[in-house]
């Protein structure tokens, strides 16, 4: 074992890393909002601010949601963590995927939670089934949007649904159980681990499901209201919306080259929005709602933060 003096100093250093890895976050963050500021500014006559305060709400309360599923996730294997300290946690960590790399959100996640008392092994488990949910709900949820849209899709053919479904058995089969304990194994290569915490039966994974198709309604009006901000489009396209929220996020997800999908969801969401509203409008939503979602963000993690603090450290000082 190395001196106290020593896993101090070792504790300090790797602190101060995290603090660093939150201000390169940071700094990307606030260039892409500048960069993307620059751009819409003269496109753009008139805001209606009341849809922006709608959509900003509507992104906040759909990062609970997801929030509520990460904790959900970890009760299901039987981790007796603080529901708020684990969505800081949680949120501290998202924010990190603006650093190029998308790797740097992972390992924050995998160190924030093992300071919560849930392993690594256990913690790269739940990441991996919150993707899987992740993936299959946005493609069910743009695939039931289909059947609302009233312009002609790309998809239109009679092999749709053999692409759908071939779609979702190769997620299942790249997430199944077996696969999933490979990828764990690899990744701990050389530790003793158990999988007794691999616990997940069905209708657990049903009430997960509901949770995040909840979450992709929420967050599809978080895109309909930063819509409205600038023009005007009829509420009997909010499934359309939804579907096409989904389908764009999707989209940044496989882009692992990009930082938290960005120049990929944009031009994603561009495409199938330019059905409904002009291409110019489509360019401009495409960057507000993404400046909406990353304030939406910045502004939860300061408020779980602030709770944190409130309900855990005064309980603390108490003691």
């Amino acid at each position: 074992m190395l001196p106290k003096k020593n896993n101090k100093l070792t504790k300090t250093l790797i602190g101060l890393g995290e603090y660093l890895i939150s201000f390169v976050a940071i700094y990307f963050i606030v260039r892409l909002t500048l960069n993307n500021w620059y751009q819409i500014q003269g496109q753009i006559t008139s805001i209606k601010f009341g849809a922006l305060l709608a959509s900003l709400i509507a992104f906040i309360l759909s990062l609970f949601i997801q929030g509520v599923a990460w904790f959900y996730l970890h009760k299901k294997i039987g981790k007796k963590v603080r529901f708020f300290e684990l969505l800081y946690a949680y949120y501290a960590s998202n924010i990190v995927r603006y650093i190029p790399g998308n790797i740097w959100s992972y390992l924050m996640r995998l160190r924030k939670n093992k300071k919560l008392g849930v392993s690594e092994s256990e913690t790269l488990y739940l990441s991996l089934i919150e993707i899987i949910f992740f993936l299959i709900s946005s493609w069910i949820v743009f695939i039931l949007s289909i059947f609302f849209w009233t312009e002609p899709l790309v998809f239109s053919n009679k092999y749709t649904v053999l692409f759908i479904v071939s779609i979702l058995f190769i997620i299942f089969a790249i997430f199944s159980p077996r696969i999933v304990k490979w990828y764990i194994k690899k990744y701990m290569h050389g530790h003793n681990i158990s999988f007794a915490f691999i616990k997940l039966p069905w209708h657990n994974l049903i009430k997960i499901f509901l949770i995040y198709f909840i979450y992709w309604a929420i967050a599809g009006l978080g895109l309909y209201f930063s819509l409205l901000s600038i023009y005007y489009l009829t509420p009997t396209l909010l499934i359309v919306i939804f579907g096409i929220n989904a389908v764009a996020w999707l989209i940044g997800f496989v882009s692992f080259i990009t930082p938290s999908g960005i120049g990929a969801r944009e031009p994603a969401l561009i495409f199938f929005l330019v059905s409904y509203i002009p291409t110019s409008i489509a360019g401009a939503i495409s960057i507000i709602s993404r400046l909406i979602m990353v304030i939406s963000e910045i502004v939860i993690l300061f408020l779980v933060k602030l709770i944190t603090v409130i309900l855990y450290d005064k309980k603390n000082e108490k003691k």
